[in-house]
């Protein structure tokens, strides 16, 4: 900026400012630490939290963009990927971890500001089944976000686990899963398994004891890919008990083969993405939507529809 003075111009520069990038600050009590130039231009202009906290959510609300859970982000020109969940943002830590649960193709860029609105929570640093020991013995099976407790060595021998896999963490490490049934002698499949009916062709997830019926062979192939299809008869499949069916996961784009809307699953419901304008807004790619039967989509109830 040029001022003029009475022995000539007078550059200012952002330096020149109370409040700078990178700096920090206690501002009405909060402790405020401007990442750009626009912030510390705002505290510069109002030096008061409240008056530029209501801003940024003035702002959000007009134009930022909420993100369905189950949604992979990254920011403009930064590496980390972060998986929306619960409405917070966690942080995958390695490619390795990424792929092993979740499908790169699916990951979305976003502005910094659109990422930045999300609470940041626990991140996701260990491979889908890893075994993870904690100092006080106990051995933990991770099944995307289920910790199922090992319930016993002969447990752990039996299954075929091997002793040199696991990691060992400590319980702060466990944050942000949940806590699932144990795995027993009695456990059935605890790593889950595709099974067929021999006779009729019907094709199930069993886990624990129990047949989750597969609707649809895009289900399969996207929540399963590389699980092998085994075929049984219908005799040793009554053994188990039926479940609920199996949904897409979350943050996949779906629609019925013979239908016009495209959905994005957010927490087991299906939300309608109403137009064009807002599919490419959300930066969603139409090579992703998975076409399905109206029965596999029927079985996602209907969500809030995408704004």
């Amino acid at each position: 900026m040029v001022l003029p003075g009475s022995s000539g111009n007078i550059i200012i520069t952002a330096n020149d400012w109370t409040y700078r990038i990178g700096k920090t600050y206690s501002i009405d009590g909060y402790v405020v630490t401007p990442f750009n130039q626009a912030t510390a231009s705002l505290y510069n202009y109002t030096p008061h939290y409240s008056g530029n906290n209501h801003f940024w959510r003035i702002w959000q609300e007009y134009w930022g963009r909420d993100y369905p859970d189950g949604s992979l982000l990254k920011a403009n020109n930064n590496p980390g990927v972060w998986h929306i969940q619960y409405g917070a943002r966690r942080l995958i830590t390695s490619w390795g971890v990424l792929i092993s649960r979740f499908n790169p193709d699916k990951i979305i860029t976003v502005s910094l500001s659109d990422l930045e609105k999300y609470e940041i929570g626990p991140s996701i640093k260990f491979y889908n089944y890893s075994l993870l020991g904690l100092p006080d013995g106990k051995i933990y099976l991770l099944v995307d976000d289920e910790l199922r407790y090992i319930s016993s060595p002969e447990v752990f021998r039996v299954i075929g686990f091997n002793p040199e896999e696991v990691i060992e963490v400590n319980q702060a490490d466990l944050a942000g899963y949940e806590y699932g049934n144990d795995i027993t002698v009695e456990s059935v499949y605890p790593t889950g398994a595709l099974i067929q009916d021999n006779s009729s062709g019907g094709v199930f997830y069993v886990k624990d004891g129990v047949k989750y019926p597969i609707y649809d062979k895009a289900i399969m192939d996207t929540k399963f890919s590389g699980k092998i299809l085994t075929q049984v008869s219908p005799q040793e499949l009554d053994q188990y008990v039926l479940g609920l069916p199996v949904k897409f996961d979350d943050g996949e784009l779906i629609k019925a083969k013979y239908g016009s809307k495209v959905y994005v699953i957010s927490d087991g419901y299906r939300r309608w993405i109403q137009d064009e304008e807002i599919f490419a807004k959300f930066g969603y790619k139409w090579d992703n939507i998975i076409e399905t039967t109206q029965q596999a989509v029927n079985i996602h109830p209907l969500g809030q529809n995408i704004e």
